[in-house]
């Protein structure tokens, strides 16, 4: 009586129905009016997607004469700097029902060795190379049978490049019971910061569902 299950409720609805049916059925001339409302409702997901990678380069800062003017004097538009406080990530997400993805921050955190050993002692996680070569094998190698904790360290591939430390990334799936986009996904940001808004330790929990069967 005083909840909804799976958090769904008939406002979640409601408020769906205004945008992908009563809005669109305005701006039609009532002919063939489902097809229409379908191709109005992805041309809109598809303009809000490019609008947001436009605003993210920084092309939707001004007007456009001013934008005009910038290029033909020579000027570029400056990306947008990621912050770390980005709360608008999360909610619905505009675009059709595709699989999961993950998305790491545009920007690495800074003040972490790029060596895989300095960072290791950095952190202080003395076996964070010998882990990172193990994963690495299972990554180049799904169908093996052998447990990643019994995998030679001579047999797993070897890492000497430079390594970056992200503490957010954005995650994108399927969330039809949610407050979603029209093809039903929703994105959330996870955040792994020791000391986010320079205050206290950040460490989202993650639930991972790898088979649905």
């Amino acid at each position: 009586l005083f909840g909804s299950p799976n958090g769904l409720c008939s406002s979640i609805t409601e408020s769906k129905h205004i945008k992908a049916v009563k809005e669109p059925w305005r701006h039609l001339n009532h002919f063939n009016a489902i097809v229409q409302m379908l191709q109005t409702l992805h041309r809109l997901d598809k303009l809000a997607a490019v609008w947001r990678e436009f605003a993210e380069l920084g092309m939707m800062d001004e007007s456009t004469a001013t934008y005009t003017a910038m290029i033909h004097t020579g000027g570029q538009p400056q990306p947008r700097a990621a912050i770390a406080d980005e709360d608008n990530d999360n909610g619905p997400a505009a675009g059709p029902k595709t699989l999961s993805t993950t998305k790491l921050a545009r920007v690495p955190a800074r003040g972490y060795p790029n060596s895989i050993e300095v960072l290791a002692a950095h952190i202080e996680q003395p076996r964070f190379p010998e882990l990172l070569q193990c994963f690495l094998f299972t990554e180049l190698n799904p169908d093996a049978d052998i447990s990643p904790d019994d995998i030679p360290l001579d047999q797993c591939p070897y890492f000497n490049r430079c390594i970056s430390v992200y503490h957010s990334a954005v995650s994108r799936f399927f969330a039809p019971s949610d407050l979603c986009g029209a093809g039903g996904m929703y994105q959330e940001r996870i955040r792994s910061n020791p000391n986010w808004r320079d205050e206290y330790t950040q460490c989202d929990t993650v639930f991972v569902e790898t088979n649905a069967g």
